[in-house]
């Protein structure tokens, strides 16, 4: 075992402005731990991870188990992908929601007059796996690293059901995880020089899934989440994945858990490069809280079932903020 159970979580700052001082906590998690805790410590670490989910939607996660080469393949196919010609990329613009390959580039406008800037490319990888044409080694590194950030998610949502006291088995059964949806978004935010003119990457939202795992490139700090209030910039541990929770999770869990608002600031001088994989149940299940937790939670369901694809398509025309699980909530 990598280290003793009671540095399982660990703390990294974090400000609330740049100019702040005050100091915010995001809680680190060490995956090995989990993988390997004895019976008797489990339950000390799945404590933390649903304290982790409840009081912030998210953690950073160490020694996760992918290694440094594949990480780098990933991001460095992500980066030549968004190197190609506009020409060559064209071909997968896409305006469909459920397009297996959908990609945007450019500034952007949200329905309240809000311009943010970001390339993306959005790829279906399970339970069928898709993949652009372009860069020619892309398929092959794309299918590895969605493997083996689909067995994180996995395990993690299995630590998360049993921190709501739900069975060890709940989340997979229930959510039919081994046929789950899972989806790897590129992400570019170019540089913005006038950043008193456009200084979003990405406006402020949550994820519609149940579970994210991010990675970005080296140590450039855009990702910013919404804590208490205050916007907290995000200074991820090198060779860290940042975990944070979706809008399915927080019905899942009757409102025990809520999905993380966050956004993306662009940075004045450098380009930062995100890999996000996000990981729900098959598109045609209903979604709707566990049924223990109704009992024991409130007595009440928070929120109504739904089907996923239904959501998706909610999402389409509310993208930022949380105003869907607003508008479904009982």
């Amino acid at each position: 075992m990598a280290a003793s159970l009671s540095s399982s979580v660990t703390h990294i700052s974090a400000y609330a402005a740049i100019d702040a001082v005050i100091k915010e906590e995001i809680p680190v998690i060490d995956m090995s731990i989990l993988r390997n805790a004895t019976p008797n410590q489990r339950p000390q670490l799945i404590q933390e991870i649903g304290q982790a989910c409840k009081e912030w939607g998210c953690f950073s996660l160490i020694n996760h188990g992918v290694p440094e080469s594949l990480r780098t393949l990933m991001m460095e196919a992500f980066t030549e992908f968004f190197d190609l010609s506009e020409e060559e990329r064209r071909e997968y613009l896409g305006k469909r929601i459920l397009d297996p390959i959908r990609h945007e580039m450019g500034i952007s406008t949200t329905a309240e007059g809000e311009k943010y800037s970001r390339d993306f490319v959005r790829i279906f990888v399970h339970p069928a796996m898709h993949s652009p044409s372009k860069p020619l080694h892309f398929r092959a590194i794309l299918e590895e690293y969605a493997r083996q950030t689909r067995e994180i998610a996995n395990d993690l949502l299995t630590a998360i059901g049993e921190s709501l006291g739900l069975d060890e088995s709940y989340m997979e059964k229930a959510l039919d995880l081994a046929n789950g949806h899972q989806i790897l978004v590129g992400n570019r935010y170019p540089p913005s020089p006038q950043a008193h003119q456009l200084a979003l990457g990405l406006s402020a939202h949550s994820d519609t899934p149940l579970l994210s795992v991010v990675m970005q490139n080296g140590s450039i700090h855009g990702l910013q989440v919404m804590h208490n209030g205050r916007w907290i910039p995000v200074q991820l541990i090198p060779g860290s994945f940042f975990i944070h929770t979706g809008d399915l999770l927080e019905i899942v869990s009757n409102g025990k858990y809520k999905s993380l608002l966050h956004r993306v600031m662009l940075d004045e001088r450098s380009t930062r490069i995100s890999v996000v994989t996000a990981m729900g149940p098959p598109v045609e299940n209903i979604v709707a809280p566990a049924p223990k937790l109704v009992e024991i939670v409130s007595k009440n369901s928070v929120f109504p079932s739904i089907k996923y694809v239904d959501y998706v398509e909610l999402v389409k025309y509310n993208p930022f903020g949380k105003s869907v699980l607003d508008l479904l909530r009982i």
